[in-house]
């Protein structure tokens, strides 16, 4: 039997396996250059971090040049900053020492109280930053806001800070051509996401 006799059903099957073996692939590598350790094997935190992307609304569309692309809605989404988020923000998938080596090294900014492990970390943090930012700290890191338009949500949106409002405004209006009605009806799709 020649290959242009199999049936479709086989052809969509081997399509699929050969795209399910793409994507672990790319996020093994991911994982490889990221300043973020797993936790325990490399298998399970790959399939976990996969359906970590997945559940947190991306989804994958694979060229015929064997490319990996993410995408969030219609938006395009960078691979390896969305799987090192993954391992900052889940303390089931990310390990904790890693990001608390990493953030001693000066490579990654503190983002929660968990990512300081001595007493000395925590009371030179207070003292540089003061107890109110301390205050502010989340326990655990939380996931990146999203600052794409066209996918931001409600809670992406109250995550910003001023200057990323800012910003964001910016772009509403620009891609409103000025028009002030419009950068508004823009905002309003964000705030009802």
């Amino acid at each position: 039997m020649s290959d242009h006799e199999h049936s479709n059903e086989h052809h969509e099957f081997t399509q699929e396996a050969q795209n399910q073996q793409r994507l672990l692939t790319a996020v093994s590598r991911c994982c490889d250059t990221s300043p973020v350790k797993h936790v325990g094997e490399r298998a399970p935190a790959v399939y976990a971090i996969i359906a970590a992307l997945r559940a947190s609304g991306h989804s994958f569309r694979f060229t015929d040049r064997g490319w990996v692309i993410l995408c969030k809605g219609d938006a395009t989404a960078d691979l390896q900053k969305a799987v090192e988020n993954v391992l900052l923000t889940d303390p089931a998938i990310g390990d904790r020492d890693s990001v608390a080596e990493q953030v001693r090294a000066g490579t990654i900014d503190i983002g929660s109280k968990s990512d300081l492990k001595t007493a000395k970390e925590k009371s030179d943090f207070i003292t540089r930053f003061g107890l109110d930012a301390w205050a502010r700290l989340p326990q655990q890191r939380e996931s990146a806001a999203d600052t794409n338009p066209a996918t931001m949500t409600k809670s992406d949106y109250a995550r910003l800070s001023v200057q990323q409002r800012i910003q964001l405004q910016a772009q509403l209006n620009s891609a409103a051509n000025g028009n002030l009605r419009e950068a508004e009806r823009l905002l309003g799709q964000i705030l009802h996401r």
